[in-house]
């Protein structure tokens, strides 16, 4: 009976390897391309903020494989992993920002700094200032502003007819919606409200045969190769090439073209007036 339950841990283990060796390739990947469409166009930052924050998402790929090979220090692992966490939801404010024209508010700045501040609650317990509950919940409470931020964003956005952002509702819905819903059941966890089944909701496997699929592998899978398809249909798309002139030219053409104008309204009453005076008496 042991033998069995500890094949069984060892078949899990080696699953979600694989499957974070898959989505971690897949970003990587996407990640380059990206970088790529990002080099052809510099002025245009979507792709800069969208292949960091797949680069983010590789590392932290590689980070977890790596914790099961090598077994990292759990303080170092988790100030690793929330430092590249929080880098990359920086960049998914950066981009969203970018695509959904949204301005840099109060409000957008209050999300991105508490953000930021994510990996400092590992170093509460890290340095045995807290528990490693209380530091789990306020993880989560600095992530979640940021993460529905972007959904209420992406929702107005749809509604007043945004096109991207009606392109990019589902991927993004899927993506943030669960990971919203799987903090809040941890969150609710920490607290003692609810069973460990809905805080682990993330790890459901959605896909049993010919192998098990993560919820959080799926929709990121979905999320992935929905905004490069996104990114390249937008990178394809025909740009006005025309040279745009200063203000100045134009105001200083017109003032030239401006008195010719005037002798041309003037000239067929300057020509009746003439020929008028050029006509013999009767």
């Amino acid at each position: 009976m042991l033998e069995r339950q500890l094949g069984l841990l060892k078949q899990q283990r080696l699953t979600r390897v694989a499957g974070f060796f898959a989505i971690g390739l897949l970003n990587a990947v996407v990640s380059l391309t990206v970088f790529g469409l990002y080099f052809y166009r510099r002025s245009e930052r979507e792709y800069l903020w969208f292949a960091i924050l797949l680069l983010t998402n590789a590392l932290m790929a590689v980070l977890t494989i790596s914790d099961f090979i090598l077994n990292f220090p759990l303080g170092l692992r988790d100030v690793l992993a929330e430092t590249l966490g929080s880098v990359g939801l920086a960049a998914s404010l950066f981009f969203f920002s970018r695509v959904l024209e949204a301005k840099r508010s109060l409000i957008w700045r209050a999300v991105l700094i508490l953000a930021l501040l994510d990996p400092l609650a590992v170093g509460l317990y890290v340095f045995r200032i807290t528990s490693p509950a209380t530091s789990t919940s306020l993880r989560i409470l600095l992530g979640l502003p940021l993460e529905i931020y972007i959904v209420v964003l992406l929702c107005r956005r749809a509604i007043s007819g945004n096109r991207n952002a009606r392109l990019l509702f589902v991927p993004t819905i899927l993506l943030y919606g669960t990971s919203i819903l799987g903090g809040t059941f941890l969150l609710f966890f920490q607290l003692h409200w609810q069973s460990r089944t809905l805080a682990s909701i993330n790890q459901w496997n959605v896909i049993e045969t010919p192998f098990p699929v993560p919820l959080e592998v799926l929709v990121e899978l979905i999320f992935v190769v929905a905004l490069l398809a996104f990114l390249i249909r937008r990178f394809a798309r025909p740009r006005d090439r025309t040279p745009s002139l200063p203000s100045k030219w134009f105001n200083w053409s017109a003032a030239i073209v401006s008195p010719y104008s005037q002798m041309a309204f003037l000239r067929p009453s300057v020509i009746a007036s003439s020929s008028a005076s050029n006509e013999p008496p009767a």
